[in-house]
């Protein structure tokens, strides 16, 4: 039998992994292997060359998947094979001649169940080695894979992987914190950054992809909703449109974050209301569109959960491990900031926003917007003028209402939109207030008498006008 794949010859660092699969088995280092890829790696070509390598040695190899659906790409690439899903091994199993030297090989290794129970299934081939490939080794609950595999090995990570052209990096756009409910609607999301960009929209109950689906389709934006209700052909005629560019979105709910691929897919929209429990998922979704395509320069993450705030930002590098927290992000440590203006989320560290270059706060941390009506308009330094005016006359006010100096004014007004107070929002009253409560403050500390004269021209830029009436030592405007 060819070779099937000899038109997708291995790239280096697929082959550099079936050779540490292969070492690590014939050495007896280990007899359980799992390697791990992200998504778009190519884990199935990586598959099918130890599956090749057994076959030509003459070791029998049964090929586990998690779904039916994907039964036919597992063959595709290894026809050689006994192809099967994980929940029921034993319909490869027993049709395929076994020996000591058999081989099973496990797609999406991370389904597979916790403890030692399922390896009986495999009833002869239980004892035979194992080689499982996923791009997040942990399972949905958190667990690590570390009961069933002896041995990790890391075939690449995203970093070089958009390094060398194979996949695309994404931008991320988030809310500032997670909560409870997404952070606005799906359409509006789309319509707001996506620009026309096709892609898919993640939900957590059937209902909500199917209502996001008939808005998205009001609003002019072609779309459809997959399901597991659905019938095959449905589900396949959908998914067939998308392809072809008739629809430019697809809601679904946990159908498509994995054995889908669709490289001209450029955005992923999450709104599930609240983040996933862990990373495998949250990676898997985000894979579907980092593959890349012609017309496509970079992925976008509408993250409208917060799943980038509990699980990472979805390219960096990542810490692996068999047991305990599977993937741990490199923003673990930094952490993750989100800005105020254009929603950009990137790893702490620079005091500019990477997309839109706006300042951020000098201590890194989100500003806070207590006023409804210029949280609604906000956008730092390109805030319309009269939102800007109204928020300083707001801050001006409150400070001579509770008695506080006018210079904590100035320094939320600046931190909000990089640029000074403007004096014109000072009234005479207000001056005249400031300068009595920096006198009260003098006598108060015992500071010199110079202090409210020094204090008043920094917070308004001129000294008090001189004037014929002088009361306790305080200075009056004309």
């Amino acid at each position: 039998m060819t070779y099937p794949s000899k038109d997708k010859p291995c790239r280096d660092y697929q082959r550099a992994a079936a050779n540490a699969v292969v070492a690590s088995l014939k050495s007896g280092a280990a007899h359980r292997v799992l390697v791990t890829m992200p998504t778009g790696a190519g884990k199935s070509r990586t598959a099918a060359e130890i599956a090749w390598r057994a076959h030509q040695a003459g070791r029998p190899v049964l090929a586990l998947c998690h779904r039916r659906e994907i039964k036919a790409q597992l063959h595709a690439w290894m026809p050689w094979a006994a192809v099967a899903t994980i929940q029921s091994p034993e319909s490869g199993w027993v049709h395929t001649e076994h020996t000591k030297d058999a081989i099973v090989i496990v797609d999406e290794a991370h389904h597979l169940p916790a403890g030692q129970t399922w390896f009986d299934k495999l009833g002869p081939w239980k004892e035979n080695p194992m080689v499982g490939l996923t791009a997040t080794p942990e399972r949905a609950d958190g667990q690590g894979l570390g009961d069933v595999f002896d041995k990790l090995i890391v075939g690449t990570t995203y970093p070089d992987l958009i390094a060398a052209g194979y996949l695309v990096d994404a931008d991320v756009i988030s809310p500032q914190a997670v909560a409870d409910g997404s952070a606005c609607k799906p359409v509006e999301a789309y319509t707001k950054h996506a620009g026309g960009r096709s892609g898919f929209a993640f939900f957590k109950r059937v209902a909500h992809a199917v209502e996001a689906a008939e808005a998205f389709n009001a609003a002019g934006i072609p779309a459809a909703a997959i399901h597991g209700g659905m019938r095959k052909d449905e589900r396949q005629q959908a998914i067939a449109e998308f392809q072809s560019g008739a629809l430019r979105m697809l809601c679904n709910c946990n159908i498509l974050t994995e054995g889908f691929d669709a490289p001209r897919a450029s955005v992923v929209l999450f709104c599930r209301e609240r983040p996933y429990g862990h990373a495998s998922q949250y990676m898997q979704a985000v894979g579907r569109v980092l593959r890349p395509h012609p017309e496509k320069g970079r992925a976008l993450v509408l993250d409208l959960d917060g799943n980038v705030l509990r699980h990472g930002l979805p390219t960096e590098h990542r810490t692996f491990s068999l047991d305990g927290e599977g993937c741990t992000p490199k923003s673990r440590a930094a952490g993750i900031s989100v800005c105020q203006v254009c929603g950009h989320t990137f790893e702490s560290g620079p005091q500019f926003c990477p997309n839109c270059q706006e300042a951020r706060t000098t201590d890194g941390q989100p500003l806070k917007i207590y006023s409804r009506e210029l949280l609604s308009v906000y956008a730092g330094n390109k805030t319309e003028q009269a939102a800007k005016e109204r928020e300083a006359t707001r801050l001006v006010e409150l400070c001579d209402a509770r008695g506080w100096s006018f210079s904590w004014a100035a320094k939320k007004y600046k931190a909000m939109f990089s640029e000074d107070l403007p004096q014109s929002v000072y009234t005479d009253e207000n001056k005249a207030n400031e300068l009595c409560r920096l006198h009260a403050r003098q006598r108060e500390k015992g500071y010199k008498q110079g202090y409210p004269l020094a204090r008043y021209h920094a917070t308004f830029g001129h000294w008090p006008p001189r004037t014929t009436r002088r009361t306790e030592g305080t200075y009056w405007h004309d």
